[in-house]
């Protein structure tokens, strides 16, 4: 059985068809993971040997089921930024994205991420199943390790999910 090789950032580039500039954005926000995952363990380090394939490229796939007129993209458990930041770069300035992460490393990392990458998001350091849920608005379900947020409010969050995978 062969291996796969690493997809690299240029292969990515011409799958997706982003610019030069995002390339550069989303090639140093995965520097930044290595560098911060070689002292916190942000993701594991077999994942970082085809991080491109393995965090960006499946992240970059859900833009495409994001509907045009999304106001907002709400990360559940962000961890170092994938789906959150990935998406937040490739919709730059079409929706709002709010990064929630409960662990205080990762929350610090996506804050300082955001920040090298000048992408306005707001990071929440809180569990999620702390945040008030008393609204009539929104409601919550949870099935086979799947948690979605729909909300009827105005912004509308049309996309809200964290996928758990045992592996």
């Amino acid at each position: 059985m062969s291996e796969i090789a690493p997809l690299a950032p240029e292969v990515f580039a011409a799958k997706t068809g982003v610019s030069r500039e995002t390339l550069a954005r989303l090639e140093l926000h995965v520097a930044l993971l290595k560098d911060w995952s070689a002292r916190h363990n942000l993701v594991s380090a077999r994942s970082l040997e085809d991080v491109w394939r393995r965090h960006v490229w499946d992240s970059a796939q859900l833009a495409t089921f994001i509907p045009s007129d999304a106001g907002t993209l709400v990360d559940l458990g962000s961890g170092a930024g994938f789906p959150g930041l990935v998406l937040a770069e490739l919709l730059r300035d079409r929706v709002s994205v709010v990064l929630y992460e409960a662990t205080r490393k990762k929350a610090q990392f996506l804050v300082m991420a955001a920040e090298r990458l000048e992408l306005s998001v707001d990071v929440r350091l809180e569990r999620i199943e702390s945040v008030s849920m008393s609204s009539p608005r929104a409601r919550w379900r949870r099935s086979t390790g799947f948690w979605a947020m729909h909300s009827l409010s105005r912004p509308r969050i049309r996309f809200a999910c964290s996928i758990r995978v045992n592996r």
